[in-house]
């Protein structure tokens, strides 16, 4: 229900905007309406990757699967980054212009890829060996790739307050 609800948002905000950027004229404007437009877009594609996630999550359950205790404590990790990524492109969001700060959220996107990248690896090994079980597994590995997911759209926002679009 949520998801239909955000994504009728979307599309009616960018007519909204997309409306007022033809008739607003002025260059600077246009620009700032471009970067509304794709941040719209970056943050229903944040709602659209937490859906999935809850219906991987739901899936788990139905199917009485588990993760490690190592599995739960790197999803833990990975979503405090996600946390803090979060934090980040409020602060952002908040801020006036000059004084968005790109670096910060850089920082935190380049740790976010960097531990998917180690669970990633550590996750394939695991399957090599036959550690754990399968379906588990994938749903574990479909989680940790959807925050990866989730920091890309989020430093999306940082980027397209500085007028990176």
């Amino acid at each position: 229900k949520y998801e239909d609800i955000t994504d009728r948002i979307e599309v009616e905000v960018s007519r909204f905007l997309t409306k007022t950027g033809t008739e607003a004229g002025d260059e600077r404007m246009s620009e700032r309406i471009r970067a509304m437009i794709s941040i719209i877009g970056d943050l229903e594609r944040v709602g659209d990757i937490l859906f999935q996630m809850s219906k991987g999550i739901e899936r788990k359950a139905d199917e009485k699967l588990w993760f490690t205790p190592e599995q739960r404590q790197n999803l833990l990790a990975m979503l405090q980054l996600i946390d803090t990524a979060f934090e980040v492109m409020l602060r952002n969001l908040d801020a006036d212009g000059d004084a968005v700060k790109l670096d910060e959220a850089l920082e935190i996107e380049q740790r976010i890829n960097q531990q998917r990248d180690a669970l990633r690896r550590a996750h394939l090994k695991s399957v090599e060996s036959g550690d754990h079980n399968i379906k588990s597994g994938l749903v574990y590995n479909d989680l940790f790739s959807s925050c990866e997911k989730l920091g890309d759209h989020l430093i999306n926002v940082s980027e397209a307050l500085t007028g990176m679009v």
